[in-house]
């Protein structure tokens, strides 16, 4: 199966609430709206603008912004700076040949999990942060008060 860390999901509830913003963004209001325990929260914020997917504005009216438009962020570049190198099994992750229990060569399942792979990449690269914005915006769509119109539907 399949899975990331709890610091990937918030991650990018952060990043949709940045996104949707015209303003900077504070912890303290991505806090009061996903409930992410402020100090992981400040830890993953940091993550992410040292690895340059956010940049901070200080000042009365400071926070976070995106450093790149929504649509250059995908899913996939997320799960990159908050997991690290992804790979489906220890073999195919950058530089964990060594943990691998077969040599690559003689390993039977290597194309199998090869092209499993890369079919998840593929799908995690084509989604993005504005894309996830507007499911948000759905998803509000009936509760007029709540959505943003930054990225309308």
């Amino acid at each position: 199966m399949l899975k990331f860390t709890i610091k990937t999901e918030y991650a990018l509830k952060s990043l949709i609430h940045i996104a949707l913003s015209d303003e900077p963004v504070s912890s303290k209001q991505i806090y009061e709206k996903e409930g992410i325990p402020i100090a992981f929260l400040e830890q993953i914020l940091v993550r992410l603008r040292r690895k340059g997917l956010i940049k901070s504005v200080r000042g009365k009216k400071g926070g976070y912004v995106l450093a790149k438009s929504p649509k250059e962020i995908s899913v996939f570049d997320v799960i990159n700076v908050m997991e690290g190198p992804y790979g489906i099994v220890k073999c195919l992750v950058p530089g964990g040949e060594a943990e691998c229990l077969f040599s690559l060569t003689d390993c039977v399942l290597k194309d199998v999990w090869n092209t499993v792979q890369a079919e998840v990449i593929s799908i995690l690269k084509k989604i993005t942060i504005e894309d996830l914005a507007r499911k948000y915006n759905l998803a509000n769509f009936l509760k007029p008060s709540q959505a943003n119109s930054r990225f309308p539907l």
